[in-house]
């Protein structure tokens, strides 16, 4: 899964990050797909907004760096959850996600109307836990 403020893509293209490298990010994480939206590139980043680590339990926990971050950054927003294949996909430990270097189409996509309700949903069925 791939979140973005985009709709209607058929095709997901790698970007280039601030590394420089070129990289195409997905998960098979719901609660971590709705985070991405504050830009994976500022998850478990110094400079960013969050912490998230999926724990053995099967649980996103997420530390915002600075108070209100997640209902700031999350309230009112709406995305495009995309589902591709992760044919070609190099997983990366430091955070639930996949990573691909080439164009991937999309198999499926999902409008999430309110991503922080949608969050919220989670914390609800114990899949994430925030803490301040």
């Amino acid at each position: 899964m791939h979140l973005s403020k985009l709709d209607n893509l058929t095709i997901l293209k790698p970007l280039t990050f601030e590394n420089k490298k070129q990289m195409l990010c997905a998960t098979d994480n719901y609660a971590f797909a709705l985070m991405m939206f504050a830009k994976v590139d500022k998850i478990n980043h110094p400079n960013g907004n969050f912490h998230c680590s999926l724990k053995d339990d099967g649980i996103l926990y997420v530390d915002e760096k600075w108070q209100g971050a997640f209902e700031s950054i999350f309230q009112n927003q709406k995305a495009v959850l995309y589902y591709i294949d992760d044919k070609g996909a190099i997983f990366n430990p430091a955070v639930p996600q996949f990573e691909f270097y080439e164009n991937k189409k999309v198999v499926k996509k999902v409008v999430i109307n309110n991503i922080y309700a949608e969050l919220l949903e989670q914390i609800k069925n114990k899949k994430l836990t925030t803490q301040k």
